[in-house]
């Protein structure tokens, strides 16, 4: 299944239109990224607009991160054209351990 994840901000409109083209089955909001997560299953995947837009801070991208890998499902980031169950999984830790450094300066 195809579940969907939008934050409700100045660009909803488009992040929605995203996620329906991209073809999202259940469309989420906001705080409910955790009942997301508690729902996915082996080869789910969880689309988001922008790594951005998953959550609010490093720290909490990659726990959304780390929790949707360990129930085997993955997360597309749909501007970026990277899903993290393919070769681009290792790209995308590389990213957010390099935005964690910055983040650290």
């Amino acid at each position: 299944m195809i579940y969907g994840y939008a934050v409700r901000d100045n660009d909803l409109g488009m992040h929605l239109r995203a996620l329906h083209d991209f073809g999202c089955e259940d469309i989420q909001y906001d705080d409910e990224l955790p009942l997301i997560i508690d729902r996915l299953k082996q080869g789910d995947v969880l689309a988001v607009w922008r790594l951005d837009k998953l959550a609010s801070s490093l720290a909490n991208v990659e726990i959304a991160f780390n929790e949707v890998h360990h129930v085997g499902a993955s997360i597309e980031l749909i501007f970026e054209k990277l899903n993290s169950s393919s070769d681009h999984k290792e790209i995308l830790s590389q990213l957010i351990d390099v935005m964690k450094k910055i983040e650290e300066r």
